[in-house]
């Protein structure tokens, strides 16, 4: 929409001076007559510093200021279009509207336009709104209270997550052990102990030592297995470690020998026959140190049958040499294996000797033999139930008691027993396990045969 002005208002606010102002921009003629007066032209002066136009309504401008009349006639020129039109509207002039020397005033954007080109048209706009003045002084209040404050505005919408910060560093390991010191016996499986962590998170553990047999793992401080060496209290420190420190625990270990008693389970799995007052000499050299002996068993896993067997392959040659001729508890491994190496072509099976060497037990151990003399007589005696001191006395007979009325004897028979005692070239030494008396007979004789082991 355009609307076309032809007068000059006398209006004295600011913005239509300003576009008078600029209407005449550098128009510096004085007008003929009487100021402020439709034929003598209207006073307007220009702050050329503020770029601020004033209308005083006086004949005279402040200080500073450009003087300028507007709306008085001036001398009539020759071939001249109009040029006194004041154009408004609600987008910008386009190149057709008005005439050289009109001015246009975007109503919407307060942009003035002109005055307009004879050839180049309208030039490009000013905008008509001057910077903001200083604020006046405060008037006088009307003597009431302060209103009250108004409602809260609704809350903002809340913003986007922030990055994640980087991590910080752990706290210091700390952990307690569900055992400090445990006691077990040699080739016992030890239960070990748990770690219960009660700090930072721990990344890994080590242990100071591992004792003979055992395993500690160092991914949750876990210390287990059998120990297979004898040994008084021992520590062992445990360290659990992370990035920002570490810590310890101390675990004490002791590994005893065991104690057994007649017709207990022994190593091997057989049943403990015979405990000495003291050690004694024993192994293949008899150079080890025994305190029990223990019996084959025949109930059970890997159990043993008693059969007939002749005493060796060999029954027209002595072995005589005295290793076949040991009579004392913990010799008849060295007679047994002495037996075993004087065997036809290294025959291995049928035979007293390396029938009870090739047993290995429900603990698969490799060191059964044939009693000897002493030892088949502390099996006589177990098997008949002669307990005590008479156990340990090898001069003693089998003699007295029951058959088989033992714990744990069941399993013998009412018959001979060979040990690995030679007596001469072609006899060894037996026992009667019906009357419990000792003899010898003739190597090829078919006499029963029971393994033993000493530890």
């Amino acid at each position: 929409m355009l609307n076309k002005l032809s007068f000059l208002s006398s209006n004295k606010s600011g913005p239509f001076l300003l576009v008078l102002a600029l209407i005449v921009g550098g128009v510096s003629a004085q007008a003929t007559g009487i100021l402020n007066t439709p034929s003598g032209g209207y006073l307007v002066c220009v702050n050329p510093t503020t770029k601020v136009v004033t209308h005083p309504g006086a004949s005279t401008c402040p200080k500073g200021s450009k003087k300028l009349v507007l709306g008085a006639h001036g001398v009539a020129g020759t071939n001249s279009k109009s040029g006194n039109t004041l154009w408004t509207g609600i987008t910008d002039p386009t190149s057709t509207l008005g005439s050289p020397g009109d001015m246009f005033i975007n109503s919407v954007t307060r942009t003035l336009f002109g005055p307009k080109n004879v050839t180049s048209g309208w030039p490009a706009g000013v905008s008509m709104i001057g910077p903001t003045g200083a604020t006046g002084p405060q008037g006088p209040g009307g003597g009431g209270s302060a209103g009250p404050a108004g409602p809260a505005g609704p809350a903002g919408p809340a913003g986007p997550a922030g990055p994640a910060g980087s991590a910080g560093a752990p706290a210091a390991p700390a952990f307690t052990l569900s055992s400090s010191a445990e006691t077990r016996t040699v080739n016992t499986s030890a239960t070990g102990f748990n770690i219960q962590s009660t700090g930072g998170p721990i990344t890994s553990f080590v242990i100071s030592a591992t004792p003979p047999g055992m395993s500690f793992n160092n991914s949750t401080g876990t210390l287990s297995g059998t120990p297979t060496t004898i040994a008084s209290a021992t520590a062992y420190t445990v360290t659990a470690s992370n990035a920002t420190g570490s810590a310890f625990q101390t675990f004490t270990l002791t590994v005893t020998t065991p104690v057994y008693t007649v017709g207990s389970t022994g190593p091997g799995g057989g049943k403990v026959f015979y405990v000495a007052l003291t050690p004694f000499a024993c192994g293949a050299t008899l150079a080890a140190t025994c305190s029990y002996l223990e019996a084959a068993p025949t109930l059970g896993a890997s159990n043993w049958t008693d059969a007939g067997y002749a005493w060796s392959g060999n029954t027209d040659t002595p072995i005589g040499d005295g290793d076949t001729r040991r009579t004392a508890v913990g010799t008849g491994y060295v007679n047994t294996l002495a037996i075993v190496n004087q065997e036809p072509g290294g025959d291995t099976s049928g035979r007293a000797g390396t029938i009870a060497r090739a047993y290995r037990g429900p603990n698969s151990l490799s060191d059964w033999y044939l009693p000897s003399q002493g030892e088949l007589n502390q099996m006589c005696k177990w098997q008949r139930g002669i307990t005590g001191e008479a156990l340990t006395n090898l001069a003693t007979v089998c003699t007295g008691g029951t058959i088989n009325s033992g714990s744990g004897a069941a399993g013998f028979t009412s018959n001979l027993y060979w040990s690995s005692t030679e007596h001469s070239t072609n006899n060894a030494v037996q026992q009667n396990f019906i009357g419990g008396t000792q003899g010898n007979t003739d190597k090829s004789s078919p006499w029963y045969v029971r393994p033993i082991r000493a530890f």
